[in-house]
């Protein structure tokens, strides 16, 4: 039989450059069986984000954990089968029981009724049983992730399944969305315990710059706030049933805009007081995406395509000949909401593909710019002036970037993929200087910076799909699996 390791124990063995070691476990009652000189001593584990000091020792260089203890931490029980001869732990969860079978001296273990190979043997030293933690933990329903300072155990198990779009909500919390293969919904995650403490069974929610709340559209249209420090959910208004995208917050957390309609051919606000949905600018282009508002508040800028030149043949059937894109490529238009009447000005017309637009604190908008025609990297651009004075620079090129973010403080964070490495830098707007902040071997696919840039959340690729890893002393450590 293959032994059983868990992907997230791979994925947190790469992440601290080390293999996995079992951690804390505990003592149980001993048959008479050979006993064997080896040092014993008291390890500190962490348990739900929490210290704990459990017994451990090393047989040929790999750790082994008093299973008493261990249990103990798992909420489990530990009892000798004289008549099989294995000693057994077991673990009530809801209607189901876990139970692991341990033979003394045997990688042959009964894992919830399978036979499994584990790494190690388990050992009798002093009259107490000695087992391989992985096994135990995770056979009772727990995960364990190795961090640079020791080891995390969660005995619960972390959050599952595909985990993307985090959001620090403050230090310590994340907004994140996951889907599972039953069900699609949004989830605080605490990032010392790795626990799941609020659901909501909505997605696409958009954290306010206070981290107090949360707002999203229903599949109804109907608007929906969050209030995330009592952690309650409220209508904010349920008459309008049109189709709202890309909610952005407004600094003070009074009006949040939006895009909408069906053809998302409008830019409206809502007033998180009354609930009353404004409308600000509509035209003919359709599809507008990627709001984002200006720090000082008082512009909006979008991305929108022009619509091909379709050729079609005459007749009561006509069928296409041909499609035009000349002149089709997205481009930025700015909304200066101080105007009597608010609308759309063209900010661009370059040919490139522009994605993820973002407002600096000056006013400037920056922007990745690339070419899928072509085997150039991305580059990193920044658009200063405006109207016929508009500028576009390179700040950032030669390198194959995958994402960045303009902080709550106006930094400049870039994530690129590196020589087999995903870095995450600080870009200086003025120089043009890379200050590299955090690297790992892991394939980085988004980021998230906390308010004061202390904290650093990611997304890598798992066997569920996005899983999320949070950097820590150095490393990033896995938060989900």
């Amino acid at each position: 039989m293959k032994r059983k390791i868990s992907s997230l124990v791979i994925a947190s063995a790469i992440l601290t450059g080390t293999a996995f070691t079992p951690i804390a476990l505990n003592e149980v009652s001993a048959a008479s069986v050979q006993q064997q000189k080896v040092n014993v001593k008291k390890e500190t584990v962490v348990v739900n984000g929490g210290e704990k000091t459990v017994l451990s020792t090393e047989v040929n260089k790999m750790k082994l954990y008093s299973i008493k203890e261990l249990a103990n931490l798992m909420s489990a029980n530990v009892v000798y089968n004289k008549k099989t001869k294995k000693y057994e732990a077991t673990k009530k969860i809801g209607n189901q029981v876990k139970k692991v079978e341990y033979a003394v001296n045997s990688t042959n273990a009964i894992i919830n009724g399978k036979k499994l190979v584990i790494s190690v043997a388990p050992r009798i030293i002093d009259n107490k049983l000695y087992v391989d933690a992985e096994s135990l933990v995770t056979a009772l329903g727990g995960d364990i992730v190795v961090t640079k300072n020791g080891y995390f155990i969660s005995t619960d198990g972390l959050v599952s399944g595909n985990t993307f779009n985090p959001q620090w909500v403050n230090n310590s919390t994340i907004l994140v969305t996951n889907e599972t293969e039953v069900d699609s919904r949004s989830l605080l995650i605490n990032t010392a315990s790795k626990k799941a403490d609020f659901t909501i069974n909505a997605t696409e929610l958009v954290v306010s710059p206070n981290g107090k709340q949360a707002i999203y559209s229903d599949e109804n249209g109907f608007v929906f706030l969050v209030d995330l420090l009592v952690k309650k959910v409220k209508s904010l208004n349920v008459t309008d049933d049109s189709v709202k995208l890309d909610f952005v917050w407004s600094k003070d957390g009074q009006i949040v805009y939006f895009i909408k309609g069906e053809k998302s051919d409008e830019v409206a606000s809502i007033n998180l007081s009354t609930g009353v949905i404004k409308e600000i600018f509509k035209d003919k282009l359709i599809y507008k995406t990627d709001l984002r508002l200006s720090v000082d508040g008082n512009k909006l800028l979008y991305t929108v395509g022009q619509e091909g030149k379709t050729t079609t043949t005459e007749g009561d059937n006509p069928e296409v000949v041909s499609i035009d894109l000349t002149g089709t490529e997205d481009q930025f238009y700015v909304i200066n909401l101080e105007d009597e009447k608010p609308a759309g000005v063209v900010l661009t017309t370059s040919t490139d593909n522009k994605v993820s637009p973002a407002f600096l604190p000056n006013g400037n908008v920056v922007y990745i710019s690339a070419d899928a025609d072509s085997d150039k990297l991305p580059e990193l651009k920044v658009i200063s002036g405006n109207g016929k004075d508009v500028k576009v620079s390179t700040l950032v090129k030669n390198k194959d970037i995958v994402s960045f973010k303009v902080t709550a403080e106006g930094k400049i964070m870039l994530l690129a993929k590196v020589n087999g490495y995903s870095d995450i830098y600080e870009v200086n707007p003025v120089t043009k200087a890379l200050t590299k902040v955090a690297s790992t071997k892991l394939v980085l696919t988004s980021f998230d910076i906390s308010n004061g840039g202390k904290s650093i959340v990611a997304t890598t690729l798992g066997k569920n799909g996005d899983v999320v890893v949070v950097y820590k002393n150095g490393v990033f450590e896995a938060l989900t699996k």
